[in-house]
């Protein structure tokens, strides 16, 4: 590809958003993600996620994908909020 595109929007700001748009930076020169929620700087639940008060794992496949998208990701995860993987 000889340039980038212009732009992509993502809705939702969820795991799954935040993914999507990291991998059309790649393609794209903006991407813009737009969550009815205001995402919090802590790790807290979210109205619009209700699901997130669940249990959640981690595979070992999908920690080395997150952190080839995004470099440092285990390390700079929260205490106790990155799940040893399984």
């Amino acid at each position: 590809m000889a340039g980038k595109l212009g732009r992509a929007i993502v809705l939702g700001g969820s795991i799954s958003g935040i993914l999507a748009a990291r991998v059309l930076s790649e393609s794209y020169e903006r991407v813009t993600i737009f969550d009815r929620d205001v995402l919090p700087t802590d790790a807290v639940n979210r109205r619009g996620a209700p699901h997130g008060a669940h249990t959640h794992a981690l595979l070992a496949r999908g920690r080395q994908v997150l952190e080839e998208l995004f470099p440092g990701f285990t390390a700079d995860a929260p205490a106790g909020q990155c799940p040893p993987p399984v």
